[in-house]
């Protein structure tokens, strides 16, 4: 009897979805909260659209997955004239140093440090990308054989579920106006039926997707912007 009942608890255990988070690297802000005045405040609101099409873009990813060059094809649009990618070590250091730790807190991004280098890379519009990845992990049917010693090795005992939410924000290099901010979540990817030796392979295969789709969602919004010559109302959603 305490067989069976550690066999149904074992199972159930197993059975159970893992989930992992991976939220982007970095998040934004205007600068320092405690420096922020009532000047900064009626500056924002000061802030009016000034873009003129065609327009120079720069880039930067909020999240590790080197998203933004998957927006390269946009200079390929006849509103782009050319693409700047803003290099991570220029705003946030180089990774391996010392002085960072992978346990520490994201450091706040400053908008103004952004426009900055946007700004000396000839550009007109700042965009930021942000990406987080919900992964979910699930033993199925074959999980049973987990009991065993070498049986979880050798079936396809795992079913992954992977979600992606991706945003985006487009600021005025100049001002700061803020022209456009979108955020979806993509219809989720499954894969069934995984071994644990391919576990890790076929995440990877999945989130690909995920990128990939939410690269033409974000494209096709970012042209359609330019395309309409659109400057006021930044909030989508």
């Amino acid at each position: 009897m305490k067989i069976a009942i550690l066999f149904f608890s074992f199972y159930a255990l197993c059975c159970s979805a893992a989930h992992y988070s991976y939220a982007p690297s970095s998040v934004y802000s205007e600068n320092d909260p405690r420096q922020i005045t009532d000047e900064d405040i009626l500056k924002a609101f000061k802030a009016k659209p000034q873009l003129f099409i065609p327009v120079r873009l720069a880039f930067y990813d909020l999240s590790t997955d080197k998203f933004s060059e998957k927006m390269l094809t946009l200079k390929n649009d006849k509103n782009v004239i050319n693409i700047y990618l803003i290099p991570r070590t220029l705003i946030e250091g180089i990774p391996n140093s010392r002085a960072h730790y992978s346990y520490s807190a994201p450091h706040p991004i400053d908008i103004k440090n952004l426009r900055l280098f946007a700004a000396r890379g000839q550009a007109d519009l700042l965009i930021l990308f942000a990406n987080q990845l919900k992964v979910e992990s699930s033993l199925n049917s074959w999980g049973l054989l987990y009991l065993t010693l070498l049986g979880g090795l050798l079936v396809p005992a795992h079913d992954l579920n992977l979600e992606l939410t991706t945003e985006f924000f487009l600021f005025d290099v100049r001002n700061g106006y803020l022209y456009l901010q979108h955020s979806e979540t993509l219809p989720k990817a499954e894969k069934k039926y995984v071994f644990a030796s391919q576990f890790e392979k076929e995440v990877e295969l999945l989130k690909e997707q995920l990128l990939e789709r939410a690269a033409e969602m974000v494209r096709n919004k970012i042209v359609e912007f330019l395309k309409s010559g659109k400057k006021a109302n930044p909030s989508e959603n």
